[in-house]
């Protein structure tokens, strides 16, 4: 698969009934910060629901990779493969020829989103994007990929409301304004607006 960011390799591994995503990232730390994998652990430590929640692609399994002389170079993080399709995708195949479909996507994921954040207590995606969702039409399900960042409210960061609603609004130069003007309507009738980190300008 094609990586990005720090990532040096991406895989897709099948088995006889499962398929998972191999993910190898370094261990280095970047200016100080955690690696991806340290995300991942201390996430674990401080939000032990995440863990088994299905609608998150949390990793189920990290393997430390060692130099000859004992010291980490990279760890392999893998994950179940997550079912369906990016909505940043889903948006752009039926946008023109399921217009209602859409809409009513949108709304059901802002409903979606409202029992995400009151169920782990407002935590935070980081970069609530539409390409970091996946929803499967079979089981009429979301799921949050790349959630190494998930933690509480930063208050220099815009929220998941506020980033997902700029997603949609970039989206919405490529294919129209209705999107983003219908389709925050439709976000916001799914999603408690009450929230006082709703309320944004954009």
């Amino acid at each position: 698969m094609r990586g990005g960011g720090c990532n040096a390799g991406m895989w897709i591994l099948r088995g006889i009934d499962q398929v998972f995503v191999l993910k190898l990232t370094k261990s280095d730390h970047m200016f100080g910060r955690p690696s991806e994998a340290e995300k991942f652990i201390n996430l674990s430590r401080s939000n032990p629901s995440i863990v088994e929640d299905s609608s998150v692609a949390f990793p189920c399994k990290i393997f430390q990779c060692l130099r000859q002389d004992g010291s980490k170079s990279h760890d392999l993080i893998v994950m179940r493969k997550v079912p369906g399709m990016q909505v940043s995708e889903i948006i752009r195949q039926i946008l023109h020829s399921s217009p209602q479909e859409l809409m009513g996507m949108l709304e059901r994921f802002g409903n979606f989103l409202d029992a995400f954040h009151k169920r782990h207590n407002g935590l935070q995606h980081g970069d609530l994007t539409p390409a970091n969702i996946y929803f499967d039409q079979a089981s009429n399900s979301f799921t949050l990929i790349d959630v190494a960042d998930l933690g509480p409210q930063n208050p220099v960061v815009k929220s998941d409301v506020q980033r997902f609603l700029s997603g949609l609004k970039g989206l919405s130069i490529l294919f129209g304004q209705d999107i983003f003007s219908e389709g925050k309507a439709r976000f916001e009738a799914g999603y408690n607006t009450q929230r006082s980190y709703m309320t944004c300008s954009l």
